[in-house]
């Protein structure tokens, strides 16, 4: 008797950090999606290792009115990508302020694969983030750091696959007893799956893509710039 064929493994991954850093951009980038407006999801199928994954990416936004709707997309990840831009150092100097957001909307134990993004990468002449002082700091906060270009495509392609091996190396008594996703408690918290939509005041309905292993898409890196601050 043939087995029926694997479950596809659920997996939610949210962007995180302040306005106008670049993580809308790569978020385009991987799902040739639009712009957030509070907060966008969009679900794909990941094939990593021969495993299909449906992924949900959570795009949130930065900007402080939005700080309230923000925490309820932060509960029960597998992964949290921080994101800063490497041309403005106040935004790296904000990452604090954005895994404190982070842990304090937590209802369980954490079990998320968290991650470290420079962004703008393309803008390297420009940096005011050295990469020994993220890849210092991402190592103090027990996170792998990356440095991204939407506009080139510089480690974008295998940002999930990467974040969803981590996940697994992190959680490896789950992978074996297949259950590929945290529980969230918190009945407020919102359930991520293909069908799901935001239930922020203000949002954008989620987008599906068909089936595909990551590849290549074509985006700008260009996102609207606000002033400075943890915002």
């Amino acid at each position: 008797m043939s087995r029926p064929p694997a479950k596809n493994k659920k997996i939610s991954i949210a962007f995180c950090g302040n306005s106008a850093v670049g993580k809308t951009a790569l978020f385009t980038r991987i799902t040739k999606g639009i712009s957030s407006i509070s907060a966008d999801v969009f679900t794909k199928q990941v094939n990593v290792d021969g495993q299909n994954h449906n992924v949900a990416l959570w795009d949130t936004a930065g900007q402080e009115k939005f700080r309230s709707t923000t925490k309820s997309y932060l509960r029960g990840l597998h992964g949290v990508l921080f994101c800063f831009d490497i041309t403005k150092k106040e935004t790296f100097n904000c990452i604090d302020m954005w895994i404190q957001e982070y842990e304090q909307a937590q209802t369980l134990k954490d079990l998320a694969a968290r991650y470290l993004i420079g962004c703008k990468g393309d803008l390297a002449s420009k940096r005011e983030v050295s990469i020994e002082d993220a890849e210092n700091y991402a190592k103090s906060k027990n996170m792998t750091y990356l440095e991204c270009s939407a506009k080139t495509g510089d480690n974008v392609d295998n940002l999930l696959a990467s974040v969803i091996r981590s996940f697994k190396q992190k959680n490896p008594s789950l992978v074996t007893l297949g259950i590929m996703r945290p529980s969230v408690s918190d009945s407020s918290a919102t359930t991520l799956s293909s069908s799901s939509t935001t239930t922020a005041p203000i949002s954008v309905q989620p987008k599906e893509e068909e089936p595909i292993t990551l590849a290549k898409p074509h985006s700008s890196n260009n996102e609207p710039q606000e002033a400075g601050g943890c915002c």
